[in-house]
């Protein structure tokens, strides 16, 4: 699909510079011989640009869920990180402290 998709709106691109072609360089007065070819062309690359899209869909969406699983990932380790913190603080200098901890690890402080 990855290469039948931009094959056949090449071909559909050929075929629409076919009819432009005809239609500026006929010189009678009933216009272009081939002026269907144009009709033809215009569904032929409809067809290829869907071809294309659907074939390089699935490495679009691959690519989407690998971020959002990367994202996820960092969003996850944050998360854990903050519930795993204690959350207990010295009220003199601010620095984290154990749970048990009596004293300050920092400045020294008896902890309530």
């Amino acid at each position: 699909m990855k290469f039948i998709g931009p094959f056949i709106f090449l071909i559909g691109i050929a075929g629409l510079a076919f009819y432009f072609y005809d239609l500026f360089t006929s010189t009678s007065s009933e216009g272009p011989e081939y002026f269907w070819v144009g009709f033809v062309a215009m569904p032929v690359i409809f067809v290829g640009v869907i071809l294309t899209a659907f074939a390089y869909r699935a490495n679009i969406t691959k690519l989407d869920e690998d971020l959002l699983r990367n994202k996820m990932r960092v969003v996850g380790q944050g998360l854990k990180e903050g519930l795993s913190d204690s959350g207990h603080y010295c009220s003199n200098c601010g620095h984290p402290s154990e749970l048990d901890a009596k004293y300050c690890s920092e400045c020294g402080k008896e902890l309530h």
